[in-house]
């Protein structure tokens, strides 16, 4: 029997026109046995009478706050960012230059509402298709779910998911079982489904109100997406709205924006919510309880959705913000818990992350199931002008009586709209398509934005759809709330609809027949399911058999997983989880039965015999025994740390060395899912004395193959590229032999654990630790990034072998840079921030000695080289020991073995160990060329070029970009370096803001966008450009960003700032000779820097140069300028150059000068040259550069042979700047050096 009737535009003739003037319900009426025990008050005609008072008034207040706060937060951000250039300077502004301006031009908008009209469109075809042909459709949509677990069954299990395709197992499963009690509802709720459709048909402000919603809910989501970005680019320590009199930091950031996000998640929960009731106690309300021709001798109510919105916008909007408010908390408790499970996945902590997860998930359930309990409380509050607290308490009832009624209703009916949903998504993408077909749009002329098109088209008609039939769901959710709380209205006024539904499905109005002779009285009894509770028995029976199931299951996945978890103490925490699960099974088990139990022996009727508490207690015990055969797979997956497929991927991820040096380039990184599949075995390791293995070891069941006979760290320990909040760790660890005579097993990886704390010896609780592999494809090298670190503090770190943890690592140095916001009196708490700065370091030419006098006599914090780490060639260093392997490099094991050759210096190690390095492609150090070849521009090298010349081949072979490739892949294996943006060939420049003390900027004058130099046969050529007014060293783009950068750092309120580059910036020549290679090859870009740096009165400006082997120290100003600058007081200069010699590389014009010849000839050049004050080339060094707020302080450490390993070294020279003079202090050097020339009218 289906519903024909419609009950507009008139009630069906048997539908009276009030209701009976007998009261079914009293003292003997023919209703009085079948609710002798309900707590149900007979029907009160004044309850759906609206209420003049505000419902939870604290609610309503506290909610109207919110929203004040978040509008003038946001007015606040939008406001600022616009005047900083964000938005172009307003929205769509004509002729921004800066920023996103946001437009959207016609087509767009055509398109947009063509589609959304067809979407309509289609979306009402479907609403009268489902209303003609209900039933079909629901067993068609029911089925079509079932097929959908299915079939991602399947796919999880070919694909080898194994922990979803468990999940989903059990998920089929249910699912096909629920098909046999879900199909017995069907003609419930297909039945109350036509009535709603009916009832929004004559209503069609139902729908006005969903897409209002909808639009007002986009709208809101669009302003909270433009606050976040407005809060982020206005208090942001790195933005460059930050200044002295802005509080920026990044615990004010954190808490704005969850400010933020806690206002607009609840002003969307209310929105949505005010609509639904909006709906609830308009239309729907008004139609069961009044009908056309109402009880109350009238016409329904005139605009009953407006009346009903100003209800719920006003005495009501207390009531649904609280009930928002709960969903809105739940939601936040979420999300945080998604933030940590993603923060220790990144950890490689799979323990905590499948914790946190496990912890979402629950949340994630405990909200949906609020959010569903709401809904109804909405309608109670709609429909009776409630406050919250009483209808919920009234919704419990509800639920406890026909809960599981309601949830099966619900999902029949979204499963019907959503499966339409989709079809309507993708017949509006079909739309899309044949409009770009026919039209041939001239934006889409070579179809580049076809795919996009019909996606977005698709999202369009899905979401057309389904707020369509969100109004739908809420007509049916109302009737259900009406027929559970006032029955016996809809049997006064259409006892034949009642009637259908009471023939359809008794239970959901109590025993309520159409015809009162027709109510049976059935009596249940405990020990038997007779005829008329069968499927109620059926239902708690399998629930049982369900319950039985998922515990055995989870008993034999437990003994399964116990079999490979290879520790004692996780096999105990594992235990210990599942105990207390069953046990909680048990107990909901047992209590459930015995309230279930006492229910059946003391009520009469069966009717009577609702299972209410034990119902839901029995529902949560054989959900707990899903978590028995889920949880215990997950949980033991996760413990074992050397089991899970998943696991070993997050370690190889987690060694930074096997990814890309580029981050939008990831091909040049290794396929770590196919290195985890490679060095994974499902076999058990052949084990003979099961007593070796201890906690930490890895004979687990499918563990990956590990190098288990101990290992070697070869190269000690690393640090470098520290940020605020984190630091890069490296080492390099190679598999040792199992047995003397035999060579390692370098085919299997090896697994490294690192941890990292403030004590020296590393007690107490780590602040991070993790677990990576690393293998012979990255030369067995090994990079992390330790996170959670506290800002501008020095921690210490350590490596070790996974399976043998008494095998360690040195133990390292490192510290992290101050926040950027920290006032540049605290930063390094008050101490000088120290940098040790080194370049030119050529292993044949003499022993690292500078390296270890800067780690064992110096106070560096952290250490910073210019460029030539390493260098390309061979040379002879035999006579002194140091002869460099292999060949003039080309290839990546080329630059490998020569990484890996000057790594094994002791003092280059103790450098490392003692402090974090920035170095190459760390944007504070940058690359030279000998990196990768001699004189590098960005086209070529000396012997190696690609264009000029052709590709004519270095003595190694190999072109010019081949050798960059491989150089660039081995420097990031081997370096502590991050991974760099590529979209700039390879760029290496950036800029670090430490506190407000200095700006860190780091150039690249060799290789990026440069244009050509002098490689040899082109010196004439070249010499002839040096002054052409275009030519650039930096390439354009960098240009700007630099001139940008100096500007931004004075605007921060930053005190100095610190460039670092590769090559002399002052212009030098002697007698004549110029080096054109250097910036004096480049004479505009020089010229266009100091003209910035002039014309906006930029002060307090260092640059630090390396390259030329030599020791300088200079003003800043135009060359040959003595008009601006005096050379004798330094007035009139911009800046100030520190430029240092090399580790070990060669002199120049120096080579084979006595001590004294030396000196003469740094009196030629400081004699020649107006700006230089001090020159020295006779020894070898670095210099170290001491920062405060108030001087910058220089010096020059010389090593006195380089012939031998020694710590021979001397301060030959220092040089103090105090801020905001722009040139070295008079007298320079205080008037004395000890090697080296000062200019003699700049001595006094």
């Amino acid at each position: 029997m289906s519903y024909q009737g419609a009950p507009y535009p008139g009630p069906t003739p048997n539908y009276p026109q009030s209701y009976p003037p007998t009261n079914p319900y009293e003292q003997n009426g023919p209703l009085s046995q079948v609710y002798a025990n309900d707590s149900k008050t007979p029907y009160d005609e004044g309850r759906f009478q609206p209420k003049k008072r505000i419902n939870d008034p604290i609610f309503l207040i506290l909610f109207i706050l919110t929203v004040l706060g978040f509008a003038a937060l946001s007015g606040i951000a939008l406001n600022g960012w616009i005047s900083n250039g964000g938005l172009g300077g307003g929205l769509g502004r004509q002729g921004a230059q800066t920023g996103t301006a946001v437009t959207l031009n016609r087509s767009a908008v055509y398109l947009l509402l063509l589609i959304t009209a067809a979407a309509v469109l289609l979306s009402a075809i479907y609403l009268m298709l489902a209303r003609a042909f209900t039933r079909i459709l629901m067993h068609v949509t029911l089925v079509l779910s079932i097929l959908l677990n299915v079939g991602i069954c399947i796919y999880y299990w070919i694909t080898r998911y194994y922990s979803g395709a468990i999940i989903f197992t059990i998920i089929a499963l249910f699912s096909i079982l629920a098909y046999w009690g879900y199909r017995a509802r069907i003609p419930l709720a297909a039945l109350l489904l036509q009535v709603v459709m009916d009832v929004s048909k004559h209503h069609l402000s139902v729908y006005v109100v969903a897409f209002t919603a909808l639009l007002v809910q986009a709208a809101f989501g669009v302003w909270y997406v433009f606050t976040v970005i407005a809060t982020y680019a206005e208090w942001t320590p790195s933005s460059p709205a930050c200044n002295a009199q802005t509080s920026c930091s990044s615990g004010k950031v954190a808490g704005l924006i969850f400010f933020e996000t806690f206002a607009f998640l609840w002003a969307s929960q209310v929105i949505g919510n005010v609509a639904l009731a909006t709906l609830a106690g308009g239309p729907y309300g008004c139609w069961y309880y009044f009908g056309p021709k109402g009880s109350y001798g009238g016409e329904m109510p005139k605009s009953p959705t407006v009346s009903a919105f100003g209800r719920a916008s006003t005495l009501s909007l207390g009531s649904i913000a609280f009930g928002s408010l709960i969903v809105t908390l739940l939601d936040l408790l979420r999300l945080i818990l998604e933030a940590v499970r993603n923060s220790a996945s990144q950890d490689d902590n799979p323990i905590g992350a499948c914790l946190a997860c496990c912890a979402a998930c629950f949340v994630g359930c405990i909200q949906n199931l609020v959010e569903y309990f709401n809904r109804y409380a909405y309608i109670e509050i709609a429909l009776y002008g409630k406050a919250y607290i009483p209808a919920a308490k009234d919704t419990w009832r509800l639920f406890k009586d026909r809960g599981i009624d309601a949830l099966v209703n619900d999902s029949l009916v979204g499963m019907t709209l959503t499966w339409g949903a989709y079809v309507i998504g993708l017949l509006s993408s079909l739309f899309a398509y044949l409009y770009l077909r026919f039209t041939s749009p001239s934006y889409n002329a070579d179809g580049q934005y076809t795919a996009p098109l019909l996606l977005f088209s698709f999202l369009v008609g899905l979401q057309c759809s389904l707020t369509m039939s969100s109004a739908i769901e809420a007509g049916v959710s109302t009737i259900f709330v009406g027929l559970g709380e006032d029955p016996q209205v809809l049997q006064s006024r259409a006892p034949e609809l009642f009637g259908m539904i009471a023939s359809h499905y008794p239970h959901v109005v109590q025993a309520f027949a159409s015809d009162v002779s027709r109510a049976s009285l059935v009596q249940v009894l405990t020990d038997k399911c007779d005829s008329e509770n069968q499927a109620f028995c059926a239902e708690w029976t399998s629930a049982g058999y369900i319950d039985q199931v998922s515990i055995g299951f989870g008993a034999v996945s437990l003994l399964a997983i116990l079999i490979g978890v290879s520790t004692y103490s996780r096999r105990r925490r594992i235990w210990k989880a599942v105990a207390w699960l069953v046990f909680f099974q048990a107990l909901c088990q047992l209590t459930a039965f015995s309230l279930i139990t006492h229910n059946y022996e003391t009520a009469p009727f069966f009717e009577q015999a609702r299972p209410g508490a034990g119902y839901i207690l029995n529902i949560l015990s054989w959900v707990l025994g899903l978590f028995v055969a889920v949880g215990v797979i997950v949980t033991g997956m996760a413990a074992d740390s050397g089991h899970s497929v998943l696991g070993n991927l997050a370690r190889f991820n987690k060694n930074l060395a096997f990814h890309s040096p580029f981050f939008d380039e990831p091909l040049f990184g290794l396929d770590t899912v196919a290195l985890s599949r490679r060095n994974t075995q499902p076999a058990r390791r052949d084990v003979v004395d099961a007593s070796k293995f201890k906690d930490e070891v890895y004979p687990g069941f499918t563990a990956p193959t590990l190098a288990i006979s101990g290992v070697n760290f070869t190269h000690s320990v690393a640090s470098g590229d520290p940020f605020d909040t984190s630091v890069i760790l490296w080492t390099r660890a190679e598999p040792l032999p199992s047995s003397s005579g035999q060579l390692p097993d370098q085919s299997v990886p090896v697994c490294l654990s690192f941890k990292i704390g403030t004590n020296s010896d590393l007690s107490g609780r780590p602040v991070d630790s993790g677990e990576a592999f690393t293998s012979y494809d990255i030369d067995f090298t090994l990079k992390v990034e330790a996170t959670g670190l506290k800002a501008d503090t020095k921690y210490f770190y350590q490596f070790a072998d996974c399976t043998n943890p008494s095998i360690v690592s040195p133990i390292g140095a490192t510290r992290t840079l101050a926040n950027s916001n920290t006032p540049a009196e605290r930063v390094n708490g008050g101490k000088p921030l120290t940098f040790a700065v080194f370049s030119c370091s050529q292993f044949q030419a003499g022993w690292f000695n500078a390296y270890g006098f800067a780690a064992h006599n110096t106070t560096a914090d952290v250490f910073v080289h210019l460029g030539d780490y390493i260098y390309e060639s061979i040379g002879n260093g035999a006579p002194i020991g140091r002869q460099t392997l292999g060949r003039e490099l080309a290839t990546i094991h080329d630059y490998r073995q020569r990484l890996g050759q000057y790594r094994s210096d002791l003092d280059l190690q103790a450098a490392h160990q003692r402090a974090p390095w920035i170095t190459v492609c760390s944007s504070i150090t940058s690359q030279d060329d000998h990196e990768v070849a001699d004189n590098a521009w960005k086209a070529g090298t000396t012997d190696s070029n690609d264009t000029v010349a052709g590709c004519t081949f270095s003595p190694s072979g190999g072109c010019f970009t081949d050798r960059k490739l491989a150089g660039v892949r081995a420097y990031h294996e081997w370096m502590p370096i991050r991974q760099v943006d590529a979209k700039d060939q390879l760029r290496i420049w950036r800029n670090f803001q430490i506190g407000k003390l200095l700006d860190l900027t780091m150039l690249d004058t060799r290789q990026y966008n440069r244009d050509v130099t002098d490689v040899g046969y082109n010196h004439d050529f070249v010499a002839s450009l040096a002054s052409e007014p275009q030519r650039s060293l930096m390439g354009a783009n960098q240009e700007k960003w630099f001139r940008d950068t100096l500007s931004d750092s004075k605007s921060r309120g930053a005190i100095w700032r610190v460039v670092g580059q590769q090559i002399v910036f002052t212009q030098i020549s002697r007698q004549g000779d110029i080096d054109f290679d250097a910036w004096d090859g480049y004479r505009a870009n020089r010229n266009r820097i100091l003209d910035h740096l002039y014309n906006n009165r930029i002060d307090n400006t260092a640059i630090l140069s390396g390259d030329s082997h030599l020791n300088w120290a200079s003003d800043l100003a135009h060359p040959n300028d003595n008009t601006t600058y005096n050379p004798t007081t330094g007035r009139g200069a911009v800046g100030v150059e520190f430029a240092g010699t090399g580790v070990t590389s060669s002199t120049g014009p120096f080579n084979r000068q006595t001590f004294d010849q030396a000196t003469n000839t740094s009196a030629i050049y400081v004699r020649d040259n107006i700006d230089l004050q001090w020159q020295e080339g006779f020894f070898r060094g670095f210099f170290t550069l001491e920062v405060t707020p108030k001087t910058l302080n220089a010096t020059y450490y010389s090593m006195r042979n380089v012939t031998f390993r020694n710590l021979d070294g001397f301060a030959a020279a220092s040089f103090t700047v105090h801020a905001g003079e722009n040139h070295l202090a008079r007298p320079v050097a205080g008037g004395k050096v000890l090697s080296g020339a000062l200019k003699s009218q700049g001595v006094n």
